[in-house]
Parts: C-alpha cells; sequence; structure tokens
C-alpha cells in the first residue's frame, strides 16, 4: 500500500471517531444530571470514617458524624460559640 493510501485511511477514521464523539456530547447536554448530596428535610444523615491501619492488628480511629438535613440547622453547626450568645 502507498503512503498516500495511509493518510487517507488515517483521515477517514479520525474524521468517524471525531464526528462520534460530536454526537455524543451533543446528545448528553440535554439529559439532566442527578441531584448530588440528600433533599433537605427532617432528620440526620449518619456519616461514619475512619483512618489509619486498615489491615493486622490496632491502630486506626473511626468516627461517626450526624448531619443535619435542614439546611438551617446545618448552619448553625458553623456558627461560633461566641457569636451564639449574642443577641441581634
Amino acid at each position: 500500500m502507498n503512503f498516500e493510501i495511509w493518510v487517507y485511511v488515517i483521515a477517514i477514521v479520525g474524521g468517524i471517531i471525531g464526528s462520534i464523539a460530536i454526537i455524543i456530547t451533543t446528545l448528553k447536554r440535554g439529559v439532566p444530571r442527578k441531584p448530588k448530596g440528600t433533599a433537605p428535610g427532617q432528620g440526620s444523615s449518619l456519616i461514619v470514617g475512619g483512618a489509619g491501619a486498615s489491615s493486622g492488628e490496632g491502630g486506626g480511629t473511626s468516627r461517626a458524624y450526624t448531619v443535619p438535613k435542614d439546611p438551617n440547622e446545618y448552619a448553625k453547626a458553623f456558627v461560633p460559640s461566641s457569636a451564639k450568645d449574642q443577641k441581634k
């Protein structure tokens, strides 16, 4: 095969791959994304996290956190204790 034929083959294959990529990205634009996190509401979510030795004996730490689902209650966790005592 000639060098020219390889150039045409590579150009055609590249054009096909490029066309497929453009079609896929165009189709994905109309698809709504899943919302992240949890919906606001009553109660709280339990998050368990750990660090350290994952195998073997001993070591490592583990901790459980409760995160309120209500946005106002969640925001109150970040207010410093000195600001909580002040009146408006």
